[in-house]
């Protein structure tokens, strides 16, 4: 990424997106979504005085549309005071030649709960003409810019699609969505632009807003979503800096990956930045950048680091002293060499003597500190430089170093990252079979290998004592939980996810009850360890005489399920919009001739809402029968797309329910 950047005529400049954060609402619960849920039952079995479980039927609500947008900047940060090119963020603020195409990234966001097409159009400021929107696949070399290359190699578009935050749960598959698309506004600079003007332009959208009552056609406005300018300063002359070679940093061509002393390789890109994927334990890279005189006149220029204790070389590496060093530089007219100086003066890099046209590279180490082990730490550093003819001639290039980076736990299917907290805790018979899908991320910068070590887990078994069970792992590729490989080693390119799927054999003689938890590991080619010590395997034998039943207030679905009748004006499905009230009846019946013990009745937030009350038991547990107040919970965590909120349980005072009888809770929700 860029700032006061000054290119050469024509050449294509642009804002790339190096950490764009989530610019879409909390996610809204997508239309035409089934919300589902279910009740348990806990009591003791008079019949076998074995704590027994029940579950009643699944209740549906399914979702309306919602519609809303946005466009804005990578980040976000619109507002009234992004309405003209001057209140432009810093990042959208450049400074180019007459002539020259500029390009910067935005983001499309999707701020309601149903897929939409928003049309792009612009407003302009200033001497510029064709703007032209990309898509992002149009950055083929996935550097974060478009070349001039890109440009012309591309398809312009003008309208994007974006569907709502979130996973479309009315689709089978997982999609994660973001509710942003990113695209590139794209125009030129005319050879008319006065010198020291400021020009601009800002893309507007056309897409689908919810007015409170219906989904309706809207524009954005200065003063309705708000513009978002990008500002552009006309020069007339300026200095350069760039990549190893690639003083004006537009990739023309790309500088080819070189490797520094300590082995550290370097990829220069096209969008004025060169990247150093690292290993663990790396303190510091040595970078190669170049500056040139783009001026009419011999000049000296100063560059400066972002990053304190930056350590400036000369090209053959030798530190930049107090004292200047000579440099032998070769015109880019093929004439006689000529020297420069190499001097430190305050931290910074003085090149003297450069003459108009010609370049000077130079080296620079930039310390590196791992501050979050096992997460990909990744540290930008920008170099400037400043022309002593005109201060206000300024280029800045940018140098970038990430170190791995290895996320691990368990799979879920409806996530993109492993959670190690969820633990699915399987419960088996003795003798059966159980697996764990466990999840690797590589959220460092170079491709890296992952292998699962090997563990056990301690089974107490009949008789006393314990056995040691080993657990096996197969490579699940595609995370879909199925194994389909073998061997206990991934090889991932960055960003990529994989799986593993481990399995147990329980013991034909194992002890009812919960294992100590599973320690698995992985470890990294690049030295990096993440273990997750979360997995058990609860040993059971289950039985079950309480019939449970549950239903939601209107809508026209059954009216009895598992032998019991709903309460008046209850089905066991219905409609709903995001904003509205679920109101569930929960109804447990004991067909034992007995009284059931230690009886309560649980229920979880469903994903995709949140709590408002629950009523109608004489003790209430937020722990899972842990403890028990009479007083009922005010708030319990929500529901998210893809996974289920906080549980309470319900029970009777004295946790009893009498033979034959029923027992109602009465639970409310809001769609999200």
């Amino acid at each position: 990424m860029q700032t006061n950047k000054t290119l050469a005529l024509l050449a294509a400049l642009t804002l790339g997106a190096a950490s764009a954060q989530s610019l879409a609402a909390a996610p809204t619960t997508t239309a035409g979504t089934t919300i589902s849920n279910t009740a348990t039952a806990s009591y003791t079995n008079p019949a076998t005085n074995a704590t027994t479980s029940t579950q009643s039927n699944t209740v549906t609500t399914t979702v309306l549309p919602r519609a809303g947008f946005d466009l804005t900047y990578v980040g976000g940060g619109d507002s009234v005071t992004t309405n003209t090119p001057g209140g432009a963020p810093a990042d959208y603020q450049r400074a180019v030649l007459p002539g020259t195409t500029v390009s910067f990234e935005y983001v499309a966001v999707n701020n309601g709960n149903t897929t939409q097409t928003i049309s792009l159009g612009n407003e302009v400021t200033g001497d510029v003409s064709g703007v032209t929107f990309y898509p992002e696949s149009a950055d083929t070399n996935n550097d974060g810019s478009l070349s001039a290359e890109e440009i012309a190699a591309a398809t312009p578009i003008t309208s994007v699609t974006v569907a709502p935050n979130g996973d479309d749960t009315t689709t089978p598959a997982v999609e994660n969505n973001t509710g942003e698309v990113n695209f590139f506004m794209v125009y030129t600079v005319n050879p008319t632009a006065a010198p020291d003007a400021v020009v601009g332009a800002t893309p507007v959208g056309t897409g689908q807003e919810y007015n409170g009552t219906a989904n309706v056609q809207k524009t954005e406005t200065a003063t309705d979503l708000f513009f978002q300018y990008n500002q552009v300063t006309v020069q007339d002359s300026g200095a350069l800096i760039g990549p190893r070679n690639d003083a004006d940093g537009n990739g023309g061509p790309v500088t080819p990956p070189y490797t520094d002393a300590a082995g550290n390789t370097i990829t220069p890109t096209a969008s004025d930045s060169q990247q150093a994927n690292v290993n663990a334990g790396v303190t510091a890279v040595t970078f190669t950048n170049t500056v040139q005189n783009n001026g009419d006149a011999t000049d000296t220029y100063t560059v400066s680091s972002s990053t304190p204790g930056t350590v400036f070389l000369t090209p053959d590496g030798t530190p930049v002293t107090t004292s200047p060093t000579t440099v032998s530089i070769t015109p880019a007219d093929g004439s006689a060499p000529y020297d420069v100086t190499y001097t430190l003066v305050g931290g910074n890099l003085v090149i003297g003597g450069l003459r108009p046209g010609d370049s000077a590279s130079f080296q620079n180490t930039i310390p590196f500190t791992d501050t979050t082990p096992n997460v990909s730490d990744t540290q930008t550093t920008t170099l400037t430089v400043v022309s002593t003819n005109n201060p206000d001639r300024t280029d800045t290039t940018t140098n970038i170093i990430r170190d791995p980076g290895l996320l691990f736990g368990d799979n879920i299917p409806t996530s993109t990252n492993p959670d190690a907290p969820y633990n699915p805790n399987p419960a088996a018979q003795p003798g059966q079979t159980v697996t764990f899908p466990m999840q690797v991320v590589n959220t460092g910068g170079a491709t890296d290998t992952y292998t699962i070590q090997p563990t056990t887990v301690t089974f107490p078994v009949v008789g006393g004592g314990t056995v040691e069970v080993p657990v096996t792992y197969a490579p699940d590729t595609n995370c879909d939980g199925v194994a389909d490989g073998t061997g206990s080693t991934l090889t991932l390119e960055p960003g990529a996810q994989g799986c593993f799927v481990a399995t147990v054999q329980v013991p034909a003689n194992a002890v009812s009850g919960t294992t100590p938890p599973v320690t698995q590991t992985v470890t990294t080619g690049s030295g990096l360890t993440a273990t997750d010590t979360t997995n058990t395997v609860t040993v059971q034998v289950t039985d079950s005489n309480v019939a449970l039943a549950k239903f939601v207030q209107g809508g026209n679905g059954e009216t009895s399920s598992n032998g019991i009748t709903a309460p008046a004006g209850y089905t066991t499905s219905n409609s709903a919009l995001p904003g509205e009230n679920l109101n569930y009846a929960i109804v447990a019946k004991n067909n034992f001739n007995a009284p059931v013990t230690n009886f309560f009745v649980c229920d979880t937030v469903p994903m995709n809402t949140t709590f408002v009350s629950v009523s109608g038991g004489g003790v209430y547990s937020t722990d899972g029968g842990a403890t028990w107040s009479s007083t009922a919970p005010t708030t319990l965590a929500a529901g998210t797309p893809t996974a289920k909120g906080g549980e309470v349980c319900v029970a009777p005072a004295d946790r009893t329910l009498a033979a034959g009888s029923t027992f109602q809770v009465n639970f409310t929700v809001r769609v999200n």
